[in-house]
């Protein structure tokens, strides 16, 4: 579908590169003594940008892909053999935060003329293993009090209250 692009003569370059690099490394896995793991990597990571480039996948949209790779398609398709579901663990506060910070970083993206951007933080109860991202708007040169980056906290610690007096 090289034809249909916005630039049909570099999408038919990026198409021969490809074809040339998978057709390489194909015959060289042909030959005796070939690390072929490595042969593999090497073409994956030769061609992963010209693939970018040719669906004009943006950084932002590499995130979803990436994510969706390593943790989506696992956790919904667990097997006898690789019974773990990613999904479901405990995530850790550095992830949280690269959350939030990608989440922002995108909707600020989006609003770049206007005069607010949008804050955020997360939370999360590793007892109940549940979590919240917390986003706010703020003017432009403004900041999120300290009172209302806590509101959160406070209320996952009321659900754990009340869910441990209900188990009891």
């Amino acid at each position: 579908m090289p034809d249909v692009s916005s630039t049909p003569w570099r999408a038919w370059e990026i198409v021969r590169e490809v074809a040339r690099i998978v057709t390489s490394a194909a015959s060289d896995a042909t030959k005796e003594l070939v690390d072929r793991v490595d042969l593999v990597r090497v073409a994956s990571d030769s061609i992963e940008g010209l693939i970018d480039e040719y669906f004009d996948v943006l950084p932002s949209e590499k995130v979803v892909v990436n994510d969706t790779v390593r943790v989506i398609i696992p956790s919904a398709r667990p097997t006898r053999k690789r019974p773990v579901v990613p999904t479901i663990d405990p995530s850790k506060e550095p992830q949280r935060d690269g959350y939030v910070n990608q989440l922002c970083e995108t909707l600020n993206g989006w609003a770049k003329s206007g005069s607010y951007v949008v804050q955020g933080h997360a939370s999360a109860s590793a007892k109940l293993g549940i979590g919240v991202a917390i986003l706010q708007k703020v003017r432009i040169g403004g900041w999120l009090p300290r009172h209302q980056r806590t509101w959160a906290i406070c209320f996952l610690r009321c659900i754990v209250c009340v869910i441990s007096r209900h188990r009891s």
